[in-house]
């Protein structure tokens, strides 16, 4: 194994005896290119982000054919991008920092303008009260190959690591993650990916589902949406109500 400062960690897969794979991998920490059939198909994701800006980047850029830059108003984009999620997403669960930890990342990380912390709340909220509405009219309006959803924001007050969560709960799940370390810029730092592919979960797998689990028990809400099967919204959670 050996480190290279521009792309981060390099090494080739690691087998272990669960026949699960273990893998530092080498592109920036920002490319998630190779996980496109992942959005689109997974039926539970959950982002531990610090503002969202790799999936809002990622999303904006899926419905964006000229290239022009994503909306500076967070409304405004939530309402144009295109959504990367397929109809099958049944739980989708997004946690973001404290004010206080988003400060502490912006002065270690960040030169020049950063998007406000309010603003990244309300794009998370928003975004979520969205997706919630829009598949309840699609189950209202009988398109069965829709499923309930069920979306949630949290805030927490730790800040450890930029983690995405793609079928936690069953064989074929993927975790992949970027672990922030202070005084590193995120472009630097290394990739790792667990992916769930023998009969039992790898302990590593699990560990992480484990601290999943714990955020959300420990962590403030901000955002529910539950949508039924025919197409009934409950909504909790009172941040940037619109």
């Amino acid at each position: 194994m050996r480190t290279d400062s521009a792309q981060g960690w390099h090494s080739q897969p690691l087998e272990a005896q669960w026949k699960n794979s273990y893998v530092l991998s080498s592109p920036p920490w920002c490319q998630i290119d190779h996980l496109d059939g992942r959005w689109s198909s997974a039926r539970q994701v959950a982002m531990i982000h610090i503002n969202g800006m790799v999936f809002r980047e990622r999303r904006w850029k899926l419905g964006s054919t000229s290239g022009e830059p994503r909306p500076k108003d967070p409304s405004q984009e939530v309402q144009l991008a295109k959504e990367p999620f397929g109809r099958d997403l049944e739980h989708l669960l997004v946690f973001i920092p404290t004010e206080q930890s988003y400060d502490l990342w912006v002065k270690e990380n960040w030169d020049g303008e950063f998007e406000p912390y309010g603003s990244c709340v309300s794009f998370w909220c928003n975004y979520l009260r969205k997706l919630c509405r829009e598949r309840a009219q699609l189950l209202k309006d009988r398109q069965s190959d829709a499923s309930q959803l069920k979306c949630e924001a949290y805030r927490y007050s730790t800040l450890g690591s930029i983690l995405y969560y793609f079928d936690w709960s069953s064989r074929g799940g993927l975790i992949r993650g970027s672990p922030y370390v202070w005084g590193v810029e995120l472009r630097h730092s290394s990739n790792f990916e667990i992916k769930w592919r023998g009969k039992s979960k790898p302990p590593a797998f699990s560990e992480y589902v484990r601290g999943l689990n714990y955020l959300g028990v420990h962590s403030e809400l901000l955002y529910s949406g539950r949508v039924n099967a025919v197409g009934s919204l409950a909504e909790d959670g009172s941040a940037d109500r619109a």
